[in-house]
């Protein structure tokens, strides 16, 4: 069964909007799950005009997934 999850590749995409501080809460209980089941993946966060998008960038970057500002 271990190898077919190392051949899942998995595209997690979340737009947001304002949401730094939910991005920060909930983010990582996603990366854990991924993490724990040895997908191949990536998260591309998508901030769409935030008020401060440098505050969603900051919070990617710590977390390691791509940012992409609209």
């Amino acid at each position: 069964m271990a190898e077919v999850a190392e051949n899942i590749k998995v595209s997690l995409i979340i737009p947001c909007y304002n949401g730094a501080e939910t991005i920060a809460n909930n983010l990582p209980d996603f990366l854990t799950y991924l993490n724990t089941k040895h997908y191949q993946y990536e998260v591309i966060i998508v901030d769409d005009g935030s008020e401060h998008p440098e505050k969603t960038e900051k919070v990617t970057e710590k977390l390691q997934c791509k940012f992409v500002g609209l």
